[in-house]
């Protein structure tokens, strides 16, 4: 999960949204081996990026992703354009693990009506943990390259993510750029 973010962090222009990476992180996860992604309509409609949304718009302007056909009733097709994805792929059923561990760690109770912005910081954050650790480090400006934001919307989205009780505690060592979380609680 790590790497993807990463990859996705070096392939998406720095402005793309929330919105944008977290489909971005699913597409490049649900993809076929020929970089086809079907999304469904409930699918969508569950992470809210169910229509036409800029979210599109942006991953297309990128030249990441093209969709043959507007987003319908029945979901979603795209097809990713970006070579180096599609030749470093891992094995499917790994990857559709991934997916739905990103999806669940996403979709977790205190980020319901929650902002895009959490929702990809939280999926950052516990992918640099090891599972069921109750302390995590990571670079700072790595979680901030990987969830689009800049280190002082880094800093609100930690805030936030404390306030709703997702982190107990976070603290971040600015001449290293260390950031340390303690408990994620699941």
């Amino acid at each position: 999960m790590r790497n993807m973010l990463s990859y996705l962090a070096a392939a998406l222009p720095s402005p793309t949204s929330s919105q944008a990476r977290l489909l971005a992180l699913q597409c490049a996860l649900r993809a076929d081996d020929l970089g086809r992604a079907e999304l469904s309509s409930g699918f969508l409609r569950g992470m809210c990026l169910l229509g036409e949304g800029m979210w599109w718009r942006e991953l297309e302007e990128a030249h990441w992703l093209y969709r043959p056909a507007p987003t319908s009733v029945h979901g979603a097709t795209a097809q990713l354009l970006d070579a180096t994805l599609l030749s470093a792929r891992q094995g499917r059923r790994s990857r559709a693990r991934a997916a739905d561990w990103a999806l669940r760690t996403a979709s977790a109770p205190a980020l319901h009506n929650r902002d895009f912005d959490l929702q990809l910081t939280v999926i950052v954050l516990a992918a640099h943990a090891s599972p069921g650790a109750a302390r995590a480090a990571a670079d700072a400006g790595q979680v901030a390259r990987s969830c689009g934001l800049t280190g002082h919307q880094l800093i609100t989205a930690l805030t936030q993510l404390a306030t709703v009780g997702v982190l107990t505690a976070w603290t971040l060592d600015t001449t290293m750029d260390d950031l340390a979380r303690q408990t994620v609680r699941r």
